[in-house]
């Protein structure tokens, strides 16, 4: 199935997430900072992203960083290609089949809202704290949470201090010493720190774009977008999917490709854009078996409202 094409717009962050084929394990320490060094090499010039955050799993990387007027491609590529190439001369060294890919596609893109900056870039240095390996981020290499604190050296690629503003933190040791507390707020794992899960929220916006439609021209307010920079939402129609296991997550989805709010896409406000991309939910909703009644309680909506649409989108 031919790939969805991809936008990504000068100033936004985005959450990455690559994952190796069949959930293995490749990574190991030499491996990651083999990966690290590799980070550096990109972000020192390759690309003109700004690398906020990265945590370099076993089975997976997350990273955060702000887009540049280049594709994401310019990095994303040369990133996964010398990791690959790396992973598999090492199992050669062990013996093992090397030939085949490594990584599991493409990685999945999330648009951060900027008020969520904070909570993504936790998530993300959490997630040794997730897997069990260790028992708070700071106690772990694998992440940049310990850049973020002081405790390691910042390497010129990595822009602590821009994720620490944009955090709502100072670069000092007071604003470090704030952004550690909130991390180790929740420690527990951190998944109370989004009311989405960015891995649930990729796997959904891939069926949203798969379904939803024709192109609607929106503005991304919540998003850090320039004036007068469109993002456009809305792709072919394909096969069956299964839809987000409640009407919220759909709508998360459809605010995330979108670019905007879900408080947007749930208010009264009455747009041409957002009207469309309500309408796009309650099509894919009803499209994929859904109770109408169910997506128009989470989108705020009399069910009365919700079949108007319907009705206007079959007409």
């Amino acid at each position: 199935m031919p790939r969805v094409a991809r936008r990504e717009y000068a100033g936004v962050v985005y959450h990455a997430i690559a994952r190796f084929v069949d959930h293995r394990f490749e990574l190991d320490e030499p491996l990651r900072l083999d990966a690290k060094r590799i980070l550096g090499r990109v972000f020192s010039g390759a690309t003109d992203w700004k690398l906020l955050a990265y945590a370099f799993m076993s089975s997976h990387w997350h990273i955060v960083a702000i887009a540049g007027e280049l594709p994401s491609v310019s990095w994303t590529r040369r990133v996964n290609t010398a990791l690959a190439k790396r992973i598999q001369s090492v199992r050669r060294e062990r013996g093992e089949r090397a030939l085949g890919p490594v990584f599991a596609g493409r990685p999945d893109f999330v648009g951060v809202p900027k008020e969520r900056v904070s909570q993504v870039l936790a998530y993300v240095h959490l997630n040794p704290v997730r897997a069990n390996v260790v028992s708070g981020p700071g106690d772990s290499s694998w992440t940049s949470h310990r850049e973020f604190l002081g405790l390691a050296p910042a390497p010129s690629w990595l822009q602590v201090n821009e994720g620490l503003r944009l955090s709502g933190y100072g670069n000092d040791s007071e604003g470090r010493r704030m952004f550690g507390q909130f991390v180790e707020l929740h420690t527990d794992g951190g998944r109370d720190l989004l009311d989405w899960n960015p891995e649930i929220l990729a796997s959904a916006m891939r069926a949203v774009r798969r379904v939803v439609g024709t192109t609607a021209s929106l503005a991304g307010p919540n998003l850090e977008v320039p004036k007068g920079v469109s993002v456009e939402v809305g792709v072919r129609k394909a096969g069956p999917v299964t839809h987000p296991h409640e009407p919220r997550r759909l709508i998360e989805a459809v605010a995330m490709t979108a670019g905007i709010s879900v408080s947007d896409l749930v208010s009264q406000r009455r747009d041409p854009a957002l009207v469309e991309c309500r309408r796009r939910a309650i099509r894919y909703w009803a499209l994929q078996g859904g109770r109408i009644e169910d997506i128009a309680s989470a989108l705020g909506m009399h069910k009365s409202t919700a079949y108007a649409h319907l009705l206007q989108d079959s007409a």
